[in-house]
């Protein structure tokens, strides 16, 4: 831990320096100095920083995908308008693993190839 540094007490993984707060109020910003922080990544050594599927899949493990597939299938909502026989809740069946890859895929290209119309996606 980098000195005259304190953990928040809101945050636990988050460091604020050890200062007491200014009292004085002014009409310009002055950024606080931070210290020099010494980072390096760290993967494990069957992962390449050159590999987006593997790592996409340290964050997204299939044992979380699991988990979103179970919890979406367990949310299904019954329809409450019978007389609508064309809602979408009528239209619900359960999602798999795949269909949720691919959601995710999707979604990841829309942030990065940005479109005018949801159609041309």
């Amino acid at each position: 831990m980098p000195e005259d540094t304190v953990f928040d007490s809101t945050d636990k993984g988050t460091l604020r320096p050890n200062a007491k707060p200014i009292s004085k109020q002014g009409d310009t910003f002055k950024p606080m100095q931070l210290p020099n922080w010494g980072w390096q990544i760290m993967l494990p050594e069957n992962a390449s920083p050159d590999d987006p599927i593997t790592l996409f899949t340290m964050y997204y493990t299939p044992e979380i995908i699991d988990i979103i597939v179970k919890k979406t299938n367990e949310y299904r909502r019954e329809p409450r308008d019978e007389s609508r026989p064309h809602a979408r809740a009528n239209q619900w069946y359960p999602t798999s693993c795949g269909e949720i890859y691919i959601y995710l895929t999707i979604r990841i290209y829309m942030s990065l190839t940005v479109c005018n119309e949801i159609s041309d996606y």
